[in-house]
């Protein structure tokens, strides 16, 4: 019983490792989406010929 036991933390624990490890990669991806975006909004602002106008 305690062979049993001691294998289901085992396996319970080597699971909860792995959803930590996927939710880490899911952050990353998301990091980089962000960042991809703002890169966007950067680079399109920067592209415009709009420079405004002097007084």
């Amino acid at each position: 019983m305690n062979t049993k036991w001691n294998s289901l933390q085992q396996v319970t624990q080597e699971k909860a490792e792995k959803l930590g490890s996927a939710h880490q990669v899911q952050r990353f991806h998301r990091d980089v989406d962000e960042t991809k975006d703002w890169i966007s909004e950067k680079d399109e602002a920067l592209s415009k010929d709009d420079l405004g106008k002097d007084l």
